[in-house]
């Protein structure tokens, strides 16, 4: 094998594919009901009445959310390729008077963190606590939305 052949092998083995980055931080990870248990606010625990217990459905490009007050809304769903951390935006029904924005996330086995701005007013680059950041901790209910 040549030497050019040879660091080409290397450099397609070494490098991630595109398909396993779409894996990674695919809508499939998220696919399922998930229930609000813990969340974080500028890096302190906090709790909302309406999220603390919100239930979250991903299926295929959308995500509704119940709040524990019993409001839903519904958002179409876009997910960040190859974003690092994981990312996706949502943009709410037009019948919502939610804003849209940006947020992280994680899933490690049943688990669910969410990184967002508060009011989602702009993107995100780590799950790191910093001002106006919520960090929320969600856990599957199901993997049927």
């Amino acid at each position: 094998m040549s030497t050019i052949g040879f660091a080409l092998l290397l450099a397609i083995g070494a490098a991630p594919s595109h398909a396993q980055a779409q894996t990674e931080c695919g809508v499939q990870r998220l696919t399922g009901t998930w229930k609000m248990a813990s969340m974080t606010f500028d890096g302190k625990p906090t709790s909302d009445k309406e999220l603390n217990g919100a239930i979250f459905r991903f299926a295929g490009d959308r995500l509704t959310m119940e709040t524990a007050v019993g409001a839903r809304v519904e958002f179409a769903l876009k997910i960040a390729e190859a974003s690092s951390p994981c990312a996706f935006h949502v943009t709410p029904s037009a019948q919502s008077s939610e804003k849209g924005g940006w947020m992280l996330f994680a899933v490690e086995g049943d688990s669910l963190t969410l990184g967002f701005h508060d009011n989602l007013d702009r993107r995100p680059q780590a799950f790191d606590s910093r001002p106006n950041m919520i960090v929320a901790r969600l856990v599957r209910q199901s993997r049927q939305p």
